[in-house]
Order: C-alpha cells, then sequence, then structure tokens
C-alpha cells in the first residue's frame, strides 16, 4: 500500500506504516480476507486515501461483495450500539430480544469467513467488547486461524492509528 502521504521523519507515523507495511506483506495471508478488513476499517473511520488503495487491490472480486462489505458496517455499527446497551444495563434492567431486523447476518454474499472477519473488525473499531467475543468465535468456527484473528485485530488498530492522524 502507498503510504506516501506520510513522507514525515516523525518516529510514530513510521510505526504505525512500517505495522501496516508489515501486516499487508505476509506472504501466507489470504489478501482478500485482509484488504476486506482494510477497505471496511478505512471506510468506516473515513481514510479515503486508504479505503481506494484497498479498492484497488479487491477490483477482481464483485461488486456485490463490495458493496456487502461496505454496508455492513451499518449493520454491525448498530448491534455494536445495541450490545453495549444492553450489556450496560442488564444488572439492573431485563431488557428482553432484541427485536432488530437482521437478515442479512444469515447468509452473506461475501461467505460467512469474510463477513465475520469484517465484522471483528467493526467491532473493535467500536469498542464492544461482547461483539468482539461473539465474532472472534464465530472466526475461529469459520476456519480462520487464531493468528488471522490476531491480524484482524491489529490491522483494524493500525488503521484506527493511520486514520486518526
Amino acid at each position: 500500500m502507498d503510504l506516501s502521504i506520510y513522507n514525515t521523519d516523525s518516529i510514530i507515523v513510521k510505526d504505525l506504516r512500517i505495522n501496516l507495511t508489515k501486516l499487508l506483506s505476509r506472504e501466507e495471508f489470504d489478501q482478500d480476507l485482509y484488504y476486506l478488513v482494510v477497505l471496511v476499517a478505512a471506510k468506516k473511520l473515513k481514510y479515503h486515501e486508504l479505503y481506494e488503495q484497498a479498492l484497488i487491490k479487491l477490483k477482481h472480486l464483485d461488486e456485490k461483495k463490495i458493496q456487502e462489505a461496505e454496508l455492513s458496517i451499518g449493520i454491525v455499527s448498530m448491534l455494536n450500539s445495541y450490545y453495549k446497551a444492553k450489556n450496560l444495563l442488564s444488572e439492573s434492567h431485563e431488557l428482553g430480544p432484541a427485536e432488530l431486523r437482521m437478515q442479512s447476518l444469515f447468509n452473506p454474499v461475501l461467505g460467512k469467513k469474510y463477513f465475520e472477519a469484517i465484522s471483528l473488525a467493526i467491532s473493535i473499531l467500536n469498542y464492544c467488547p461482547y461483539c468482539i467475543k461473539a465474532h472472534t468465535t464465530e472466526c475461529l468456527k469459520q476456519g480462520l486461524t487464531i493468528t488471522e484473528v490476531h491480524d484482524i485485530i491489529r490491522l483494524s488498530c493500525v488503521i484506527s492509528g493511520l486514520a486518526s492522524i
């Protein structure tokens, strides 16, 4: 990825650039998986330059998959907000079932593996502990390794850092 917009002598920027480059240059990683994580994280954080670069890396994917990945930010963010609030109130109030429509979660165009990976990234960016645990469990059930899950966490956090400067 081209991070030349951060050409500076700052050690902070250097650390962030090296971290992202290192994560995305692993030979053994599933490029589509990692760049979908980059795509949704960059879109959510309004990091336009990185978003555009991720789109280029994913240009071979069906447009419906890209669209679903981008729109998943909305449904996952809704659920992150709901479960954070529900868990905060759980000791003092029984709220009952969510009763929120979420049919899109059951048969994603991306496939469950990729959908769970981007859902984990979104949940990390939204700071939802309950959802982070749930999506980590689902990622592992879908065949991701613990190393891939750890990389999704790191990618999300590094992109959050880069988007903040």
